[in-house]
């Protein structure tokens, strides 16, 4: 769950939803009255992964709202198509394409405004830096090796997999989506810097 206040004094709320059979979408409520209450939940066009995923959300100083979330591909795996053929209303789908939504109307809808990352990618936190700029930290993992296990698990369950983070990434996103640096925080070993394409190493 992570609150922002609007440009009216509201505050919203944008949580992660259960997506283990319910609706597979994300969820949103607001509170008039400082975080006293809040309205009914509803939910919003950015989609859940099965079993959901943690999300971020920030605004402008101009009032938009920046969400990061992933947006997970179709799951072509053949226990999907037959929990599809059985009438389940269950999308096995994954933790991928970590990507940035936007909001001009406060919350009431969302737009794609970039892909951030086209393979696994799980958790995220965002932070703007007050001008145009937009800072995105997301956890990042590497494909799995093209083993005969996991090629067979890969066709039984497509993408739906547990993702286990390689390493933290660092993104800014400047004049909001139009140029980008990176930076690479590895999980595990040692700390790498991705700058214009060169990686610089330190020993942790």
């Amino acid at each position: 769950d992570q609150l922002i206040e609007l440009r009216d004094g509201s505050v919203l709320l944008n949580s992660r939803s259960f997506a283990t059979g319910s609706e597979q979408q994300r969820v949103q409520s607001v509170s008039k009255d400082g975080g006293e209450t809040f309205t009914p939940s509803k939910f919003i066009d950015v989609p859940e992964p099965f079993n959901g995923c943690q999300g971020s959300i920030v605004g402008d100083k101009n009032g938009v709202l920046f969400l990061s979330h992933p947006n997970p591909k179709v799951n072509h795996g053949i226990a999907p198509s037959i929990i599809k053929e059985l009438g389940g209303n269950i999308n096995l789908t994954g933790r991928d394409h970590m990507t940035v939504w936007e909001s001009r109307d406060d919350g009431g809808s969302y737009q794609v405004m970039k892909l951030i990352d086209s393979g696994p990618a799980g958790y995220s936190s965002l932070q703007h830096d007050g001008g145009d700029g937009l800072w995105i930290l997301y956890e990042q993992s590497d494909p799995p090796a093209e083993t005969l296990s996991s090629l067979g698990a890969e066709a039984l369950i497509g993408a739906l997999s547990v993702l286990n983070p390689d390493r933290f990434v660092l993104r800014l996103l400047e004049d909001v989506s139009r140029k980008e640096k990176v930076i690479g925080l590895p999980a595990r070993v040692g700390l790498e810097h991705h700058v214009n394409g060169t990686i610089m190493s330190t020993s942790s």
